[in-house]
């Protein structure tokens, strides 16, 4: 079976990024490369919305992304209170990027 975009998106936000560091310096990282690259930014909320949003359902797909990436989540709600706390990060890392841009883009 193939992976849906948004299922290939939530594996490599967490196997590939997530992983390799604490959670604030992982998801600041992807927050400078989705200031630079904004249809990443796209990709990153579209796959944590939707992941998010099964799980709320009780669908269990984004299990697999979630365990393979370190991280653990056993059911819907496990998932859905990860995911969450995922996207919350990002996001508080994306606002400081951009914070901290701002000066040089006013120069440009």
């Amino acid at each position: 079976m193939n992976a849906t975009p948004w299922q290939e998106a939530l594996d490599d936000l967490l196997s590939s990024a997530i992983n390799q560091a604490p959670l604030d310096e992982a998801l600041s990282q992807v927050a400078e490369l989705t200031v630079i690259d904004p249809s990443y930014h796209e990709e990153v909320i579209g796959a944590l919305d939707v992941a998010i949003g099964l799980a709320e359902h009780g669908s269990v797909e984004m299990l697999p992304a979630i365990n393979k990436s370190g991280y653990g989540a056993s059911d819907a709600n496990s998932a859905h209170l990860l995911l969450c706390h995922v996207r919350k990060v990002y996001l508080e890392e994306l606002l400081k990027v951009r914070k901290l841009r701002a000066p040089d883009d006013l120069g440009s």
